[in-house]
């Protein structure tokens, strides 16, 4: 009788796996909407190319802030030499 309720169990549960709706998610609505979008437009290269030039305008922003950053410590660390060169000659 045990093996009998466990194959039914297992029956049960194969036959709700089976029969149950798959329950979508927003996400997963709105991917699927976006992917239909993008191919009935053919705008996926139009896409790509904006996703690159978006991530190229960014990584050249962060390079030359970083370039300024780096110009301006040289010159504040040459300001410095200079005044204790100029502390130095005077003390001597």
């Amino acid at each position: 009788m045990n093996k009998q309720k466990q194959t039914h169990t297992s029956l049960d549960l194969a036959v709700e796996k089976l029969t149950k709706k798959n329950d979508m998610t927003i996400f997963d609505k709105t991917k699927i909407d976006w992917d239909k979008f993008v191919a009935s437009e053919k705008i996926s290269k139009e896409l790509e190319y904006s996703r690159k030039d978006g991530y190229l305008a960014k990584k050249r922003f962060i390079d030359e802030t970083n370039y300024k950053l780096l110009q301006n410590l040289k010159d504040e660390e040459k300001k410095q030499r200079h005044f204790l060169s100029l502390k130095f000659k005077k003390n001597v």
